[in-house]
């Protein structure tokens, strides 16, 4: 219950599904950093805020989800990427370089896909009543 309440409290992105929701997720990461490349070609310094921000928070949101203690590895890994990919996001502010913002993008983009066909390969092998979380090596969420 209050994991469910921080996640709409992080990024007003309310859980549904676990394999969907890290999807959106990614997404919104990408779409985020797609729109501060935008704004760092404009020149708009604010902008380019507003969309590290929102990236910032969704990859907040998918660091909080990880269950270190259930899926150990793995999530270890995905948190280092995680803040690997958050300190992207304070260089491009620092430096205010889309060349930081379409690495990121490019190493999500390629995560997605990968996670993709790991949970294509994983759903063959788990009965159709598994919960999904088992598939996707998140916490259950609860929706209040």
């Amino acid at each position: 219950m209050a994991l469910a309440a921080s996640y709409r409290h992080m990024s007003g992105f309310t859980p549904t599904r676990p394999d969907h929701d890290t999807a959106t997720l990614y997404d919104l990461v990408i779409s985020a950093l797609g729109d501060a490349v935008e704004a760092i070609d404009r020149d708009e310094i604010e902008g380019r805020c507003r969309a590290v921000y929102r990236a910032t928070d969704a990859i907040t949101t998918l660091y909080l989800r990880l269950d270190v203690k259930q899926f150990g590895e793995l999530t270890d890994d995905l948190a280092d990427l995680y803040g690997h990919i958050l300190g992207c996001l304070v260089g491009i502010n620092f430096y205010n370089d889309p060349r930081i913002a379409q690495d990121a993008i490019e190493l999500l983009h390629s995560l997605k896909e990968k996670r993709s066909a790991a949970i294509g390969m994983v759903s063959a092998c788990v009965p159709a009543n598994a919960p999904t979380h088992v598939i996707d090596g998140t916490r259950p969420t609860q929706n209040t």
